[in-house]
């Protein structure tokens, strides 16, 4: 997408297939000594009206992707990116399917010095509307049985911290959503701020991150 708008020649593409693809990220917290890791398996994409020549009735071109994150949940994502470098606005919408949580440690553990004790995903749905700056995350994020650990980084191999853990788990954290009142917690307009110093897919990331923390109780940022 920034390369797009740094070719200096008029630029069009139709369309473009990526089929079997593998990927992944890996970020370093501030103070951390190992990264938070991410795999995605089994990707599709296809973009389409790729180009740096933006007209009235074509502002965007858009990316669909699908595959697999850390070789179970399934996921999908459909990208819409601006054509005219001047405009920083985009959009997001995807749903991950049914997935252990605890597999996504390796990436919770070294960002967040927590862990996930048990907890089943059912569905994750997301809305990410944004610019260079800022963006509002829309989520419904569905599960059953969650329980973390709170990590001590100053310890070697990361202790838990019991005490903490409990109050966290006993009054903080839903544990399934639904919940009793059968009805889904849902994270509307929850807001996160772009770090210019990381990459686009680190703001993506806090996006979807700041939505799930709200969902399951923690504190985040709302309008």
């Amino acid at each position: 997408h920034q390369l797009v708008h740094q070719i200096k020649m008029p630029l069009f593409v139709y369309s473009i297939s990526v089929g079997n693809g593998t990927a992944s990220y890996e970020e370093l917290s501030l103070n951390g000594e190992s990264p938070g890791k991410i795999n995605f398996t089994e990707l599709t994409a296809q973009i389409t009206g790729l180009s740096n020549m933006a007209t009235s009735d074509k502002q965007f071109y858009t990316a669909i992707c699908s595959g697999k994150v850390y070789g179970e949940g399934k996921i999908e994502a459909t990208f819409h990116f601006p054509i005219d470098s001047l405009n920083d606005h985009f959009e997001i919408s995807g749903r991950l399917g049914k997935i252990d949580l605890t597999g996504i440690n390796p990436m919770i553990i070294p960002l967040a010095n927590m862990e996930i004790r048990s907890g089943i995903a059912q569905s994750v749905d997301f809305y990410i509307s944004g610019n260079s700056k800022t963006s509002k995350t829309n989520m419904t994020f569905l599960y059953n049985n969650l329980k973390v650990n709170i990590l001590n980084p100053k310890k070697g191999d990361h202790p838990k911290r019991k005490f903490l853990s409990n109050v966290i788990n006993g009054l903080l954290i839903d544990t399934n959503n639904p919940g009793n009142k059968k009805e889904p917690r849902k994270a509307v307009g929850v807001i996160s701020e772009r770090d210019r110093f990381l990459s686009n897919f680190n703001y993506w990331w806090r996006s979807i991150r700041e939505g799930m923390l709200y969902s399951i109780g923690l504190p985040g940022q709302s309008v």
